[in-house]
């Protein structure tokens, strides 16, 4: 491979374009660092390798997020998870979706989804993050100019929590090993949702109607409405 050099930025280049681009973030520009988990696929992905993926409802895993995130202590430290309310859950997640929409028009979709990229990303728990990380159309769609789509598989939560047995059958299938089911090893099991957390309504409505536009995209790429997560009426 021949090396092809920017300002700040390297790249490695086989002839048919750059395949890894390595942020240099700081002044020794010896020093390169793998900035997504992207470019991580883009090294360990091999005609072999295979990737499992489960999915969440977009939604719900950025509601679930963030009361991880309160659970650990890492935003609102001085606040008792019991005293966290639904409006400040709503005055949290109102201006990041309305920041996120400026970032785009400003500044372009693959620019906002990575801008906390790097140790900010891993080192930190930046707020904007809690909408990021569920954007799965933007990183899948660039995780498959690394990796052909052929070598994922992908499920939903709920597909997984309501036929563990099928989805691990499917797994071993997919990764050419034999399923043996022990009583020890694997029990079917309906998962905890927890207890009901402090959400209004119309918080998740702007949520889902945050990330409609994601899923869609996620429908087509992967040719599965499923991938709408339509709520039940």
């Amino acid at each position: 491979m021949n090396p092809r050099p920017h300002k700040n930025q390297h790249g490695f280049n086989d002839g048919s374009g750059i395949l890894v681009e390595l942020k240099i973030l700081h002044s020794n520009d010896t020093h390169m660092e793998v900035v997504t988990p992207l470019q991580l696929l883009g090294y360990m992905a091999t005609l072999d390798t295979k990737f499992y993926v489960q999915l969440r409802n977009p939604s719900d895993r950025t509601i679930s997020y963030l009361f991880h995130w309160l659970k650990k202590g890492y935003m609102w430290k001085q606040i008792p998870l019991t005293n966290v309310t639904e409006a400040m859950v709503h005055n949290l997640f109102e201006p990041l979706v309305s920041s996120f929409h400026e970032c785009v028009a400003k500044e372009g979709e693959l620019a906002c989804v990575y801008k906390y990229a790097g140790s900010a990303r891993f080192e930190s728990r930046v707020p904007e993050n809690l909408l990021r990380h569920s954007l799965y159309v933007v990183y899948l769609e660039e995780s498959f100019k690394f990796v052909p789509a052929r070598q994922f598989q992908f499920r939903t939560m709920d597909e997984y929590s309501l036929d563990q047995v099928g989805t691990v059958k499917s797994l071993m299938s997919f990764f050419g090993l034999t399923f043996q089911k022990s009583k020890s090893d694997l029990q079917e099991h309906v998962r905890n949702i927890g207890s009901k957390r402090p959400v209004w309504n119309k918080t998740i409505d702007m949520l889902d109607n945050f990330f409609k536009p994601y899923n869609e995209r996620l429908a087509k790429l992967l040719n599965n409405d499923k991938w709408l997560f339509k709520r039940k009426s």
